[in-house]
């Protein structure tokens, strides 16, 4: 978890929007998901609070108001479709937020003032600059109602996956929990401003049709994780090689599990080196292979040990300046004694922290 805060009242305005007008934002590996063969793009306003990095430290500022612009799509992992959502733009009041999104994630993010009135029944977003001002209200009745499997509320909130396009062609995922959310029935909605002159000429029609239907959700506290960064097939065959560990190591194991994601996102597989088609294909390594941590690339070549874990660090984009430091002469021979002393002792460590061994 990178960012844990409480997201409360989400407003969301649901427009019908041609496939068309999206498809150019859409980030490399995704695809547009439509409700019942219907395109949808949302408003959203909504407040943060209790803004935690790493779940402990308060960031700064502690809560404000976001006003996104957003679209819908789904990526298959396997056997899982992750359903998401693409910015197209997101609003907010403070350019720490602006800079650092854009720095970790790549996001859209534009500096507006920002307001919010809200009573037992009614809440509104502004926000704007002295040229031009925008506002959404509305007046809710009636108790929290839960959301219905297969629904639109479902389609529209029940969203988990966060998808950013990168300059690279890459695209940068990110997983948001949150426990289901709940919502109250609307008897007024009002908006102001001239969207289609905010978010760009080719979305005034969209927004001059009007709402095709308006929510607002509760909210809850909500968890969001460090960015990780996947390339779609771009010609080149995948995997550009294998980072092979002890699978008799309970510990490389339970470490492996953890960097898959990492790892897979800038082209390489773990893999235990006592499965058979490593050993078929790393023959020339004889009975080494199972000493050190290896990085096995599809033409043969090998790099072990330290080397293996800096080659790594150095092309997960947010680890590459831990990698380069590590590698500094006088600070390299440290990593590589370090990494040495580790190795020697891997079984042990992994009784001392209760992981058995695995045979995957």
């Amino acid at each position: 978890m990178f960012l844990r805060a409480y997201w409360r009242n989400l407003i969301v305005v649901n427009y019908v929007v041609d496939p068309a007008i999206v498809s150019p934002y859409l980030p490399r590996g995704v695809e547009l998901d439509t409700y019942k063969g219907t395109q949808f793009v949302s408003l959203v306003a909504l407040h943060f609070s209790r803004n935690r990095l790493l779940g402990i430290i308060p960031s700064i500022p502690f809560s404000f108001n976001e006003i996104n612009l957003r679209f819908y799509v789904t990526r298959l992992v396997g056997g899982e479709k992750r359903r998401g959502v693409v910015f197209i733009r997101e609003i907010v009041p403070s350019s720490i937020i602006t800079s650092i999104a854009r720095l970790l994630y790549n996001e859209p993010y534009t500096t507006l003032k920002t307001n919010r009135y809200e009573d037992a029944s009614h809440v509104s977003y502004s926000w704007g600059s002295d040229d031009a001002t925008y506002q959404v209200r509305c007046t809710r009745q009636g108790e929290l109602q839960n959301i219905d499997k297969g629904s639109l509320h479902d389609f529209i909130l029940e969203r988990y996956w966060g998808y950013t396009p990168q300059p690279n062609g890459s695209t940068v995922e990110y997983q948001v929990k949150h426990k289901p959310w709940r919502y109250w029935d609307i008897t007024s909605f009002e908006q102001q401003g001239d969207l289609g002159g905010l978010y760009g000429e080719h979305f005034r029609s969209t927004f001059e049709r009007g709402p095709h239907s308006v929510f607002w959700a509760e909210g809850s506290v909500a968890d969001v994780s460090m960015p990780r960064r996947f390339f779609a097939p771009l010609g080149m065959e995948r995997p550009v090689g294998w980072a092979l560990y002890d699978g008799t190591c309970g510990m490389c194991s339970k470490l492996a599990t953890t960097w898959r994601p990492y790892v897979e996102s800038i082209g390489f597989e773990f893999a235990p080196n006592n499965a058979e088609w490593v050993r078929e294909r790393a023959s020339h390594l004889g009975d080494e292979l199972g000493a050190d941590m290896r990085i096995l690339f599809r033409d043969g070549r090998v790099l072990s040990g330290a080397n293996a874990y800096l080659f790594l660090m150095r092309r997960i984009w947010w680890l590459k300046p831990i990698g380069v430091l590590l590698g500094l002469p006088g600070i390299r021979y440290l990593t590589s004694w370090a990494y040495e002393q580790i190795k020697r002792r891997r079984h042990l460590l992994s009784r001392a922290c209760g992981l058995g061994s695995s045979d995957q």
